[in-house]
């Protein structure tokens, strides 16, 4: 792995503490072709919030209202969770090597498009349906098909 900004200007955050931990979790695993911790986490994450978009399409369906501030509640938490993600994963390699994979930019570009609607949606002075923060996220479920391919 290279070493991003942090690594090269403070070498010994990385050699023990919570920023050690964090590259171990982004990077155990991954020279054997297995996916990383932080990965294995965020697959999970990834089927919770299929879940929860099924869920929310069936409630749709059913013209059944009642539940659309709690679940615009639970997508703003993922976008956090995708946010999150992406600052554990950029804090433990470079940007050049974090934009080096094709999949990860989808995911960048993805994850901040649905960070943006999700904070747009609770600004005041926007007007930010709903259904446009379910679409994005959507878009962000498109990772859960990659991750299903690569089960294979």
């Amino acid at each position: 792995p290279m070493r991003n900004v942090l690594e090269i200007k403070h070498p010994g955050w990385y050699e023990k503490g919570l920023l050690k931990s964090v590259k171990d979790m982004v990077w155990h695993g991954t020279q054997t072709g297995e996916p990383s911790r932080l990965d294995g986490y965020m697959n999970y994450v990834l089927l919770l919030n299929a879940v929860v978009v099924v869920a929310e399409s069936v409630q749709d369906l059913q013209h059944v209202s009642k539940y659309d501030e709690i679940f615009t509640a639970i997508e703003f938490a993922f976008s956090w969770a995708y946010v999150v993600e992406f600052a554990i994963l950029i804090s433990a390699m470079s940007w050049a090597e974090y934009t080096s994979n094709s999949a990860r930019l989808f995911d960048f570009v993805t994850t901040w498009l649905l960070f943006g609607v999700s904070m747009a949606y609770y600004l005041p002075f926007a007007d930010v349906q709903g259904e446009l923060m379910r679409y994005a996220n959507m878009l962000r479920l498109l990772r859960l098909i990659r991750v299903i391919k690569s089960l294979k």
